[in-house]
C-alpha cells in the first residue's frame, strides 16, 4: 500500500472520483485513532471506459485513453484528456468586429477544479476555439494563457463546424503537438468539448485502433455534458442531441468525422484514419511517435 491516497470519512463509505477505467484498485480501512485497527486489504476493479472525470467548473471531461484496441492492447490512460473550456467564451456586450475594450477573462474552472487539474499532472492545454469570437476577444485582456498557473497554453483556432476537409491545417498542428512526448500530460478543448474536440478525438483513437462502436460511444457520451440543455455554455436553446458523427449536411457541405474518414484509403478504420492524417500533412514519423506514446 505504499504511495496510497488517503481519504477521511466519519461515515461507512467514501466517494472517490477520477479513478482509471478497467483498473484494479486495492484498499484498506484504518481507524483514525492512536493504535487504531486496520482492516484486511480488499480490492475492486473499475468498469471499462469511458473514463469520465470530475473537474469542478468544466463540463464534459474524460480521459482519451482506456479504450481497448482491435489488436488487444489498450490506449494509455493519464496522458491525454478532453473536455470543455476553462474560461467563459463570450464576454458581456461583445459585438462582432466591434470594440472589445474593457473585456476581462472570466475563469470558470474553480479552485477545486484547479487542484484536480494539477493532480492529473497536466502540462499543456490546447485551445481549439476560434480566434476573434470564441474565447479570444478583447483588446485589453486577450486569452493567451491557461487558467491554471504553470500550464503551457497552445491555441489552434478551428472553425466550429469541425469538418475534416476544412480543418486540415489545424489537424496537422494539433497532431504535431501530440507527437512531442514533452507536452504530456495534455488537456485539449473547444467550447463545450463536443464538435471540434470530438472530431480530433475520433481521428486519434481511430488511428490507435479503437473500434467504431467504442468511438461512437465516446462521441455520444458528450450528451451527458451541457450540450443537450440551455446553459451559460450553450446559449442556443434549440440545439439538439449530438449525433452527427456519421452524417453529411448537403446544404452546408459539412460532414461528420466518421463520414469523411470513410473516403480515405485503407482496409481498416485505423488505416483510413492514418491516410486521412497523412493527407492533412501529419508525417509518418509523427504518427509513429503518437502510437509509441499512446499505446
Amino acid at each position: 500500500m505504499s504511495g496510497a491516497e488517503e481519504y477521511v470519512t466519519k461515515g461507512e463509505s467514501v466517494s472517490i472520483y477520477n479513478l482509471k477505467a478497467a483498473t484494479e484498485y486495492y484498499w484498506k480501512v484504518k481507524e483514525a485513532l492512536k493504535d487504531g485497527k486496520e482492516s484486511a486489504v480488499g480490492s475492486f476493479t473499475t468498469a471499462e471506459g469511458p473514463r469520465n472525470l470530475y473537474i469542478d467548473g468544466i463540463t464534459n471531461v474524460r480521459d482519451v485513453g482506456g479504450w481497448k484496441t482491435q489488436s488487444g492492447t489498450r490506449v494509455k490512460q493519464g496522458l491525454l484528456f478532453r473536455g470543455g473550456r476553462l474560461n467563459e467564451s463570450y464576454p458581456d456586450g461583445w459585438v462582432k468586429n466591434g470594440d472589445d475594450t474593457g473585456y476581462k477573462v472570466n475563469p470558470e474552472i474553480t479552485a477545486d477544479g484547479i487542484k484536480a487539474f494539477k493532480k492529473l499532472g497536466i502540462k499543456t492545454e490546447i485551445d481549439l476555439r476560434e480566434k476573434g469570437q470564441n474565447g479570444y476577444p478583447g483588446t485589453t485582456d486577450e486569452v493567451t494563457y491557461s487558467m491554471v498557473d504553470g500550464v503551457n497554453y497552445i491555441a489552434i483556432p478551428m472553425d466550429g463546424g469541425a469538418d475534416i476537409k476544412k480543418s486540415k491545417e489545424q489537424i496537422k498542428a494539433f497532431f504535431t503537438v501530440l507527437a512531442d512526448r514533452n507536452n504530456y500530460p495534455m488537456y485539449y478543448h473547444c467550447n463545450i468539448g463536443t464538435d471540434r474536440t470530438g472530431m480530433v478525438t475520433y481521428l486519434l483513437n481511430a488511428l490507435l485502433g479503437v473500434s467504431d462502436h467504442d468511438l461512437y460511444i465516446d462521441y455520444m457520451f458528450s450528451n451527458f455534458g451541457v450540450i443537450a440543455k440551455p446553459s451559460k455554455q450553450v446559449s442556443n436553446p434549440t440545439r439538439k442531441e449530438l449525433f452527427d458523427l456519421t452524417t453529411y449536411n448537403k446544404s452546408k457541405k459539412k460532414g461528420g468525422a466518421a463520414y469523411r474518414v470513410n473516403f480515405y484509403d485503407g482496409d481498416t478504420l485505423a488505416k483510413k484514419a492514418e491516410d486521412c492524417l497523412l493527407k492533412c500533412g501529419v508525417t509518418a514519423e509523427q504518427i509513429a511517435a503518437i502510437k509509441t506514446i499512446m499505446l
